[in-house]
């Protein structure tokens, strides 16, 4: 096992005692181990799920040299893992590609989230060289038709799916897959993972709707059709296919996770368990803004990476009182599985569980 990866075993393994207890006390007993780091607010896709497409407006995003000063420091305060995403798509930033080799030469484990839209020959050959952890693409559907009427883009699921045999044909295979779980897409949950073993992606894992966040909020005529009894009954049985059989190796999800989506569509405030995000993680928002919280939005801001240093924010009042209202549930809630499974992970009564799901699944990203 590498001295890094062993390092982050260790880490994970205090934040199991020492995540619980800060956010029962208010105080943080442990430094953040992931970042979020979205990129840029572009966008070549035009989803039904967020609105950041509609604004194209990007002045004031970070510049290579204000990211490249974030990452040092980020690396300083002890941050070993960096997930790359936007409020949009990562490579629609022309500079994407120098950030990750930085980011590299800095040691750090990272992944990238995308929609796999923008990938050609000649940026698989550089992601491969590259070699993230791992590399997740959004496919919400298998029918060509219905991804184009989701993420508003022709011939798009033909576009990912090429993306993933170019990748795989330059020698990367780390290669996973996300889908939201919508009113419309229930019959599409077991022929995705038949799309996962088919194109020998690396892991799947299936996300709940979000009322709130992404630059959009639901109404309450769209949100609850979620929880109208024949749409429940139908979310059930497609989960009960989930959660009821052997689990493929490839799913990414913890079985308790998918089995609380229905109360989740059903709640207007839901919070099963603790919530640990503004503990265990920093979202950095294309402008340098520090976020706890992306859900809860400028709320959840405590300052900007341009003018001050990580650890000065994240010890800051403000950070304290942002993590109050999370631990008094005066946020919106939320169930994206990129929160509730850390929440999971680091709860009392499903913490065994979830960590050794998070642990097998980790094993194979890090070999």
């Amino acid at each position: 096992m590498k001295k890094e990866t062993f390092a982050l075993y260790l880490r994970e393994l205090w934040n199991i005692v020492a995540l619980p207890l800060s956010f029962a006390t208010g105080t943080p007993f442990t430094k953040p181990t992931v970042f979020a780091f979205y990129l840029t607010s572009r966008c070549n896709s035009r989803c039904q799920m967020c609105d950041f497409w509609k604004n194209p407006n990007v002045a004031g995003e970070l510049t290579y040299e204000d990211i490249c000063t974030i990452l040092r420091d980020l690396k300083q305060f002890g941050v070993r893992v960096i997930s790359f995403s936007a409020e949009g798509e990562v490579f629609t930033r022309p500079d994407a590609l120098d950030i990750l080799r930085f980011s590299k030469e800095l040691g750090f484990t990272f992944s990238i989230n995308s929609n796999g839209l923008a990938i050609n020959e000649s940026l698989a050959s550089q992601l491969a060289e590259i070699a993230p952890t791992s590399i997740i693409f959004s496919i919400d559907t298998t029918d060509p038709q219905q991804y184009q009427e989701i993420r508003g883009v022709k011939n798009g699921l033909e576009r990912v799916l090429q993306s993933i045999r170019l990748l795989q044909e330059k020698g990367f295979h780390r290669v996973s897959a996300g889908a939201v779980i919508r009113h419309d897409n229930l019959d599409q949950i077991p022929k995705l993972l038949e799309l996962a073993r088919q194109n020998g992606l690396h892991g799947f894992r299936f996300t709940a709707m979000q009322r709130y966040g992404f630059s959009k909020d639901w109404d309450d005529a769209q949100w609850n059709r979620l929880a109208e009894p024949h749409y429940q009954a139908a979310l059930q049985k497609a989960l009960d296919g989930l959660t009821q059989t052997n689990t493929p190796r490839h799913m990414a999800n913890t079985r308790m996770y998918l089995e609380m989506i229905p109360a989740y569509y059903q709640s207007p405030h839901f919070y099963p368990v603790p919530c640990i995000e503004g503990y265990y993680k920093g979202k950095i928002l294309p402008n340098g803004d520090l976020s706890l919280c992306p859900i809860m939005g400028k709320t959840a801001v405590i300052g900007n990476l341009k003018a001050e240093s990580v650890a000065s924010l994240w010890w800051s009042d403000k950070a304290r009182q942002v993590r109050r209202l999370i631990r008094e549930k005066k946020c919106p809630g939320c169930w994206l599985s990129c929160y509730g499974e850390d929440n999971l992970r680091f709860s009392l009564r499903y913490g065994l569980r979830a960590n050794w799901k998070a642990f097998l699944r980790a094993t194979r990203l890090l070999q």
